[in-house]
């Protein structure tokens, strides 16, 4: 189920940049064959790379996602007993960070420092250093990015924090672990 999750992700990401090409393509030489414009011809063209690169880079992400997955034990416990935060999932022991749709799986422990900085749109950001490493984890709201800094704050409890105090016990149900969908409103994680 966690494959399936990460996988439509990137279907919905491109599915704009796929399907737009495609339908003026379409149109064009709808246009082309009914007036016989050779002018439209160099633009389905431009067209047809670009859908062509699209579908290219499409594909390089599924596949990269497939093969990430090949590597992860038993990845469905992250959508059963795991918490997340915007696409990024939660273990007591391991995490899956989605970054620019790119999913990398990463032990909980370890993390030397997190900073907070601000997003568009009411999002906002944890950038993550982790030994040599850095990475970014984007949350849809502040609340959100100070449950997943207590979160760390407990795995690492020497962790430095820049911009943004921790709020909660740190525990995955208040990422929304153990969450059924029928329980009724999310109030309690807002």
């Amino acid at each position: 189920m966690t494959k399936r999750f990460y996988q439509s992700l990137i279907s919905y990401r491109y599915s704009f940049g796929l399907t737009l090409p495609a339908i003026l393509i379409f149109v064009l030489a709808f246009i082309r064959n009914d007036k016989n414009i050779s002018k439209v011809r160099p633009l389905m063209i431009i067209l047809t790379v670009i859908l062509a690169i699209m579908t290219f880079l499409y594909y390089k992400k599924k596949f990269a996602c497939a093969k990430v997955f090949k590597n992860i034990q038993n990845p469905d416990e992250y959508f059963e007993h795991g918490g997340m935060a915007h696409h990024s999932m939660f273990l007591e022991d391991r995490m899956l960070v989605c970054e620019n749709l790119q999913v990398t799986e990463r032990p909980v422990t370890g993390i030397e420092r997190i900073a907070y900085a601000d997003g568009k749109n009411g999002k906002c950001f944890l950038y993550v250093a982790q030994g040599d490493d850095t990475f970014t984890i984007e949350c849809d709201f502040p609340k959100q990015a100070k449950r997943v800094a207590a979160f760390f704050k407990r795995k690492n409890p020497d962790m430095r924090i820049d911009g943004i105090t921790p709020e909660g016990t740190g525990s995955l149900k208040e990422l929304g672990a153990e969450y059924k969908m029928k329980t009724g409103e999310r109030e309690d994680l807002l």
